[in-house]
């Protein structure tokens, strides 16, 4: 299959700390969708879980002078919200190993 995923900004958001997630502070809020290209149905299945055609996803940048990544993600499903949290992440390289994850 080949597919573009397609970002668009809505803005920064302010995530507050929770027991979910081991990110808490500013983050850019995108819409992200799926633009088929190849290699799909021309009609989508009846049994396709998700209720919507996007989600909201949350960017940030967990360690300083890293690239962003997602830390967080919403979807409408056809079995309620879906949303998924960034619970662990660790930094290695030159310098000393950093670990952020979810408190216990």
């Amino acid at each position: 299959r080949r597919y573009d995923l397609v970002l668009a900004a809505l803005g920064t958001e302010r995530l507050a700390p929770s027991d979910y997630s081991a990110f808490s502070g500013e983050a850019l809020k995108c819409r992200l969708s799926i633009r088929r290209i190849a290699g799909f149905r021309k009609q989508r299945s009846r049994y396709s879980w998700a209720r919507s055609d996007h989600a909201t996803v949350w960017i940030a940048t967990v360690f300083p002078d890293t690239r962003p990544v997602p830390v967080r993600i919403d979807q409408e499903t056809l079995f309620g919200d879906l949303r998924g949290y960034l619970v662990e992440a660790t930094l290695t390289g030159d310098g000393p190993v950093r670990h952020l994850r979810v408190a216990r």
